[in-house]
């Protein structure tokens, strides 16, 4: 039984009660005693009835009171559960928002420094086209001709005798022997022949 549906109980009965008593004196007025007792004894099963039922509304008081309690607890529980869940909640957005920024700045920092090492690399490429141009270019200036191999007859031009050939023979080995400095092989074997060649020539006339 509802608490209210007790309450709208005991009221009725309290009416009942004033009923059966004003009826009770009105029978004693009138003498009308049987009727008295009877109303008497209505009375007292009323009084009864109501002092049980005292007793379970007071029962079920306590036990409303205890679960008021006990709800009031859970709601200060869960009270305290929200506001530290909105607490986290707040941390993990706001770690979450610096964790993004800082991943933002890391990106612009990536991508400043690979603007620069693309400017960088493009630059030592321009400089190793330069320098290359520069040594190709150097090599084609100073590089070294060869050395025209002169004939031999031309060393011997103008030689009519046989000493003439010697001494001027002589004269020759002493500047392009192969040990001197301006020595060179090619063109003392062309002395060497030419001068073979004349002196078998000579040596016949």
């Amino acid at each position: 039984m509802y608490f209210r549906e007790i309450i709208a109980l005991v009221l009725f009965a309290e009416i009942d009660i004033l009923y059966v008593v004003e009826r009770w004196l009105l029978c004693i007025q009138k003498g009308q005693y049987m009727e008295a007792i009877m109303y008497n004894t209505e009375v007292s099963a009323v009084n009864r009835w109501c002092f049980e039922n005292t007793i379970e509304i007071q029962k079920m008081k306590n036990e409303l009171e205890a679960e008021k309690a006990e709800f009031e607890k859970e709601k200060n529980a869960l009270k305290h559960e929200r506001v530290a869940f909105e607490t986290e909640k707040r941390l993990t957005e706001k770690l979450h928002a610096s964790d993004v920024e800082l991943f933002e700045q890391k990106v612009k920092i990536l991508e400043v420094e690979l603007t620069k090492l693309a400017a960088e690399k493009a630059q030592l490429e321009k400089q190793r086209l330069f320098f290359e141009r520069v040594k190709k270019f150097e090599e084609e200036q100073y590089k070294k001709p060869e050395p025209e191999t002169v004939r031999g007859e031309l060393f011997f031009k103008g030689i009519d005798d046989i000493d003439g050939l010697k001494k001027r023979y002589r004269d020759l080995t002493k500047i392009y022997h192969p040990d001197n400095l301006y020595g060179d092989v090619d063109t003392i074997q062309e002395i060497n022949s030419e001068y073979d060649r004349l002196l078998d020539l000579f040596e016949c006339c």
